[in-house]
Protein backbone atom coordinates (compact mmCIF):
# COMPACT_ATOMS: atom_id res chain seq x y z
CA UNK A 1 0.00 0.00 0.00
CA UNK A 2 2.77 2.44 0.76
CA UNK A 3 4.84 1.88 -2.59
CA UNK A 4 1.43 2.44 -4.50
CA UNK A 5 0.47 5.66 -2.42
CA UNK A 6 3.71 7.36 -3.08
CA UNK A 7 3.37 6.95 -7.23
CA UNK A 8 0.01 7.98 -6.79
CA UNK A 9 1.60 11.04 -5.11
CA UNK A 10 4.46 11.45 -7.62
CA UNK A 11 1.76 11.44 -10.49
CA UNK A 12 -0.30 14.16 -8.74
CA UNK A 13 2.60 16.03 -8.40
CA UNK A 14 3.73 15.57 -11.96
CA UNK A 15 0.48 16.42 -13.39
CA UNK A 16 0.64 19.93 -11.06
CA UNK A 17 3.84 21.29 -12.82
CA UNK A 18 3.31 23.22 -16.05
CA UNK A 19 5.67 22.26 -18.78
CA UNK A 20 8.21 24.28 -20.19
CA UNK A 21 6.51 24.77 -23.51
CA UNK A 22 3.62 25.19 -22.12
CA UNK A 23 4.95 28.23 -19.84
CA UNK A 24 6.99 29.50 -22.73
CA UNK A 25 3.58 30.19 -24.90
CA UNK A 26 2.12 31.39 -21.85
CA UNK A 27 4.65 34.00 -21.57
CA UNK A 28 4.06 34.92 -25.52
CA UNK A 29 0.85 35.09 -25.31
CA UNK A 30 0.69 37.55 -22.40
CA UNK A 31 3.44 40.12 -23.87
CA UNK A 32 1.03 39.57 -27.32
CA UNK A 33 -2.25 40.71 -25.18
CA UNK A 34 -0.52 43.76 -23.17
CA UNK A 35 0.76 44.91 -26.48
CA UNK A 36 -2.60 44.76 -27.73
CA UNK A 37 -4.14 46.23 -24.45
CA UNK A 38 -1.35 49.02 -24.56
CA UNK A 39 -1.89 49.80 -27.94
CA UNK A 40 -5.43 50.29 -27.89
CA UNK A 41 -5.63 52.25 -24.63
CA UNK A 42 -2.85 54.61 -26.15
CA UNK A 43 -5.20 55.20 -29.31
CA UNK A 44 -8.18 55.75 -27.49
CA UNK A 45 -6.32 58.37 -25.21
CA UNK A 46 -4.98 60.13 -28.33
CA UNK A 47 -8.52 60.19 -29.78
CA UNK A 48 -10.00 61.83 -26.63
CA UNK A 49 -7.06 63.86 -26.22
CA UNK A 50 -7.27 65.20 -29.82
CA UNK A 51 -11.09 65.40 -29.70
CA UNK A 52 -11.03 67.20 -26.67
CA UNK A 53 -8.47 69.91 -28.17
CA UNK A 54 -11.00 70.61 -31.02
CA UNK A 55 -13.69 70.90 -29.06
CA UNK A 56 -11.95 73.83 -26.67
CA UNK A 57 -10.61 75.74 -29.53
CA UNK A 58 -13.70 75.46 -31.28
CA UNK A 59 -14.99 76.50 -35.25
CA UNK A 60 -12.46 80.00 -35.44
CA UNK A 61 -9.28 77.97 -34.65
CA UNK A 62 -10.26 75.58 -37.68
CA UNK A 63 -10.27 78.04 -40.09
CA UNK A 64 -6.88 79.44 -39.45
CA UNK A 65 -4.84 76.63 -40.64
CA UNK A 66 -6.76 76.70 -43.35
CA UNK A 67 -5.26 80.21 -44.08
CA UNK A 68 -2.45 79.56 -43.15
CA UNK A 69 -2.12 76.56 -45.89
CA UNK A 70 -3.47 79.07 -48.42
CA UNK A 71 -1.50 79.60 -51.26
CA UNK A 72 0.52 83.13 -51.12
CA UNK A 73 0.21 85.37 -54.31
CA UNK A 74 3.00 86.18 -56.42
CA UNK A 75 3.23 89.56 -56.78
CA UNK A 76 3.51 89.61 -60.66
CA UNK A 77 5.90 93.28 -60.24
CA UNK A 78 8.27 91.65 -57.54
CA UNK A 79 8.44 88.11 -60.32
CA UNK A 80 8.76 90.71 -63.40
CA UNK A 81 11.62 92.68 -61.56
CA UNK A 82 13.54 89.39 -60.37
CA UNK A 83 13.05 87.47 -64.01
CA UNK A 84 14.52 91.19 -65.39
CA UNK A 85 17.50 91.32 -63.03
CA UNK A 86 18.33 87.32 -64.56
CA UNK A 87 17.66 87.92 -68.08
CA UNK A 88 20.48 91.12 -67.39
CA UNK A 89 22.78 88.99 -65.64
CA UNK A 90 22.46 85.71 -66.51
CA UNK A 91 25.85 84.87 -64.50
CA UNK A 92 24.27 86.46 -61.55
CA UNK A 93 24.13 83.46 -59.51
CA UNK A 94 22.78 86.01 -56.78
CA UNK A 95 19.75 87.01 -58.98
CA UNK A 96 18.96 83.29 -59.63
CA UNK A 97 18.71 82.11 -56.11
CA UNK A 98 16.76 85.31 -55.49
CA UNK A 99 14.25 84.29 -58.27
CA UNK A 100 14.03 80.48 -57.13
CA UNK A 101 13.36 81.61 -53.47
CA UNK A 102 11.05 84.14 -54.42
CA UNK A 103 8.97 80.90 -57.00
CA UNK A 104 9.32 78.48 -53.58
CA UNK A 105 7.56 80.95 -51.06
CA UNK A 106 4.86 81.48 -53.51
CA UNK A 107 4.07 78.02 -55.19
CA UNK A 108 5.29 78.15 -57.86
CA UNK A 109 7.35 75.44 -57.75
CA UNK A 110 8.28 75.19 -61.70
CA UNK A 111 9.86 78.11 -62.22
CA UNK A 112 11.86 77.99 -58.37
CA UNK A 113 13.64 74.84 -59.55
CA UNK A 114 14.86 75.57 -62.73
CA UNK A 115 15.76 79.34 -61.15
CA UNK A 116 17.60 77.39 -58.15
CA UNK A 117 19.90 74.69 -60.33
CA UNK A 118 20.51 77.66 -63.27
CA UNK A 119 23.12 79.34 -61.06
CA UNK A 120 25.52 76.69 -61.48
CA UNK A 121 25.28 76.18 -65.06
CA UNK A 122 26.72 79.36 -66.85
CA UNK A 123 29.42 79.40 -63.80
CA UNK A 124 32.07 77.12 -63.13
CA UNK A 125 31.96 77.28 -59.39
CA UNK A 126 30.54 74.53 -57.25
CA UNK A 127 26.71 74.30 -57.36
CA UNK A 128 25.09 77.04 -54.53
CA UNK A 129 23.44 75.22 -51.91
CA UNK A 130 19.85 76.10 -51.76
CA UNK A 131 16.42 75.10 -50.14
CA UNK A 132 16.88 72.09 -52.46
CA UNK A 133 19.52 70.73 -50.70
Amino acid sequence: MGVHKKQREADELQEQYVRKSSCILLVVLALLGGLFVGNAVTMLYVGQRDGRQAAISGPASQQAPAQQNAPHAADPVALGKLEAATVAAPTDADAWVALGNYCFDHDLPAVGWSSTTRPSEPLSTPPIWTRLM
